[in-house]
Formats: C-alpha cells, structure tokens, sequence
C-alpha cells in the first residue's frame, strides 16, 4: 500500500507520506532525509520509522531511525 496522494494545491508530482514529518519523503534520496532526522521529535521518527517499514524498507535507513530514537529517550 503506498499510501501517497497528491495534495489539493500542491504542485504536480509532489506527494504526501501521510504521518512522515519530513516534505516529499517519498521523492527524497536518502542522504536528504538523514539530514533531517536531528530535527525530528521521537514520535515523529517513530512515525518516520514505521512508514519507512510499510514502504521502501530500507534497512541502512531503518537502523539510523531506530538509533536516533534510543538516543533520544
């Protein structure tokens, strides 16, 4: 399930990762969403973390969620 719909008024190609704090997940290299996961509250990674594990499953980035997570509590 991708979970993904086009925003009213978004620009064409731009999808919403439902739950996922960070804009254009979906469309982001990783390298880009690493960059933004220091900003991110321990819900919003777990968030974060979940939806990566429902869609694109990638484990280098799994694992440094699941880090940041624990060493944020």
């Amino acid at each position: 399930g991708g979970g993904q719909v086009a925003r009213k008024g978004a620009p064409a190609g731009e999808s919403v990762a439902y739950g996922v704090p960070i804009q254009d997940y979906d469309n982001l290299r990783t390298r880009s969403i690493v960059e933004q996961l220091n900003e991110l509250s321990p819900e919003e990674l777990q968030a974060t973390r979940a939806y990566e594990q429902e869609n694109k499953n990638r484990e280098f980035l799994l694992q440094l969620i699941y880090r940041r997570i624990n060493a944020a509590s």
